[in-house]
């Protein structure tokens, strides 16, 4: 509009020159020749930049008309945003003076949107957290930003409290000045119930691991008494018996008469039968609880156990033993000993091997054995997809009843490998 009134303006005094230029033509020759040609000599020269400068204004009239035309579209768009979004928002004052606040903030506060300006914020926080939302405004009026989401507790006029997460952002003067506050609110009740559920579950979940690991506890030291009640009767009561059996069909084989050769073969063969069947059940009892480990100890046991697993199975053990403490307790021993028995029949069924290195060390805060086979090996995460390998679970819960640590390495191809390690102390047991 001013663009056009100026072109106006300037074509009015285009006119107003060209009359002037006539009437100076009228003049006289010398007249012409004097101030009055350079006085219209000097308006025509300003009558043509201001005619420039008409034209730059024009230009940059409807820049502004287009500037100012964007700015209204992203006015009515931030308006809209504000307006329609689904969660809180709010601006305040330095203060924590509320000046404007969308829908979603007076459903959060449980107030007309526009009845909340002119309240202080501060007021719709729960009581026990004011002082901390009071002190948040504090800092940020002295300068220090806090850009992370802090949640509080809302307590609304009317209706019930609420968790809300409350991200602040500051805008300051070019001095630094705190001029106002925007205001992120998000209700995260469901969210924090969900939590508290889940973390509930945790807590059930691992009470019930606790038990069912108690449980498993339990449930080993209650078959190794069954194994040493077992060998026990084995030993003590059924190899005795066999013992008799047998002595009795020698004596009753010396007293037969002569004659009575087909009999004499006969008693022959089940004397024979029981001494095999007395050596099985003497053999079973070992394996069930070797009576040495408690009489001669762990080092006795383990060169005792490798030698018969050797001869048995036909395979190549290598047993090493370096530094091992001269006393143990039995949980200890025992759970070394029941880890190579495994290891070692683990080994024998399924590894395909010739070798295996049995290795026991002690040293000042630890036992560490290592078995180790050079066979055909396996993938340890394809044994857990197929939820089998209770033997790998059994060593494990032996191990971690006398707190220690259980490993397993494994590739195909490559042999595995298994490491345990026993905290000890000497002079605790």
């Amino acid at each position: 509009m001013k663009a056009s009134i100026l072109s106006k303006q300037l074509e009015a005094a285009q006119k107003h020159l060209d009359s002037l230029r006539c009437q100076g033509g009228m003049a006289n020759a010398e007249k012409r020749k004097g101030p009055w040609l350079r006085t219209l000599a000097g308006l025509s020269t300003t009558l043509k930049k201001l005619r420039v400068s008409a034209e730059e204004i024009y230009q940059l009239n409807r820049q502004l008309t287009r500037t100012s035309q964007a700015l209204e579209t992203e006015h009515r768009r931030y308006l809209e945003l504000f307006e329609f979004a689904p969660d809180g928002y709010l601006v305040t004052d330095a203060k924590g003076m509320i000046q404007e606040a969308n829908r979603a903030a007076g459903v959060l506060l449980k107030e007309n949107r526009n009845q909340l300006a002119g309240k202080p914020l501060s007021h719709f926080i729960d009581e026990g957290q004011r002082k901390a939302f009071c002190a948040q405004i504090s800092r940020l009026r002295r300068g220090i930003d806090e850009h992370m989401p802090r949640t509080f507790r809302l307590q609304p006029l009317s209706g019930a409290c609420l968790d809300a997460s409350l991200t602040v952002a500051a805008t300051r003067t070019p001095e630094g000045r705190l001029t106002h506050l925007r205001w992120l609110m998000r209700d995260i009740t469901e969210r924090r119930r969900a939590e508290e559920a889940i973390k509930t579950a945790h807590a059930a979940l691992e009470h019930n691991r606790e038990e069912l690991r108690a449980l498993a506890a339990r449930l080993l030291r209650a078959q190794e008494e069954e194994r040493r009640r077992v060998s026990r009767e084995l030993h003590d009561d059924v190899s005795q018996k066999l013992a008799m059996l047998m002595l009795e069909m020698e004596t009753l084989e010396r007293n037969l008469p002569l004659p009575h050769l087909q009999i004499l073969e006969q008693l022959r063969s089940f004397r024979e039968r029981a001494a095999e069947l007395s050596d099985d059940a003497r053999n079973l009892a070992y394996r069930l609880h070797p009576s040495i480990l408690e009489d001669l100890g762990l080092a006795v046991a383990m060169r005792s156990y490798t030698s018969d697993f050797a001869s048995r199975e036909g395979i190549q053990v290598r047993l090493a033993q370096k530094n091992l403490p001269s006393t143990m307790s039995q949980e200890m021993a025992s759970c070394l000993y029941r880890v190579t028995q495994e290891s070692l029949r683990n080994a024998a069924k399924h590894a395909h091997t010739q070798r295996v290195s049995v290795t026991l060390t002690g040293s000042a805060h630890c036992i560490r054995l290592s078995v180790r086979d050079w066979g055909t090996g396996f993938d340890p995460e394809m044994l857990k997809s197929r939820r089998s390998g209770l033997g790998i679970i059994g060593m494990e819960e032996r191990v971690r009843l006398v707190n220690g640590t259980f490993s397993l390495r494994s590739r195909p191809g490559r042999g595995t490998q298994v490491v345990v390690r026993l905290p000890y102390r000497e002079g605790k047991r």
